[in-house]
């Protein structure tokens, strides 16, 4: 089957890859291992990051000033987030929002950072006041690669090397000691 021409927004790409920038997509499969998305493109106002806790957001601030400076509706954003992260409910969960426009918005939600995975994993209430000299916790090499692999999608590397070391340094300034094998 020939590639398919559009006047819309028309770009092939690899079967699994998602496509950024974009709201809505039609797929027509060329081969088995190609595929072409002709999209109706919205042009992206711009990117909004928040840390909200999980499935207990509200339109108060820090949601509120952030959304509405960009005349988003608030609580459509919160009851979806709210919706979405309902099952991770005491955990910190960003989410990036996409912001078109037409004042109409797209998001999706990350794992938790780093530091709160370290916390959780320690039990511990606050890290350490001052890195390099209190030490708050002892993380061995495999709970920093069991970390490091869980973190890995949200990360700017596909190495789990460099996430290793993403996962050390976050502990170091934290105050938590990792063991060197």
């Amino acid at each position: 089957m020939d590639n398919i021409i559009c006047y819309t927004a028309c770009t092939t790409f690899q079967r699994g890859r998602k496509p950024e920038g974009f709201s809505k997509r039609l797929l027509f499969f060329n081969s088995p291992s190609r595929f072409s998305i002709i999209m109706s493109v919205k042009k992206i106002k711009t990117l909004v990051k928040l840390n909200l806790p999980a499935g207990e957001a509200t339109a108060a601030p820090p949601v509120g000033p952030a959304l509405g400076q960009h005349g988003l509706p608030i609580m459509e954003f919160v009851k979806a987030y709210n919706e979405r992260t309902a099952k991770l409910k005491g955990q910190t969960i960003p989410a990036v929002i996409t912001v078109y426009e037409d004042r109409t918005f797209s998001f999706i939600t990350k794992l938790p950072p780093v530091a709160a995975m370290i916390k959780k994993l320690l039990s511990l209430a606050k890290a350490g006041g001052k890195a390099g000299h209190d030490v708050a916790g002892k993380l061995t090499r495999a709970q920093v690669k069991e970390i490091a692999t869980t973190k890995l999608p949200d990360l700017n590397t596909d190495s789990v090397d460099a996430a290793v070391k993403v996962v050390e340094g976050t502990a170091r300034s934290m105050g938590i000691q990792v063991e060197s094998s």
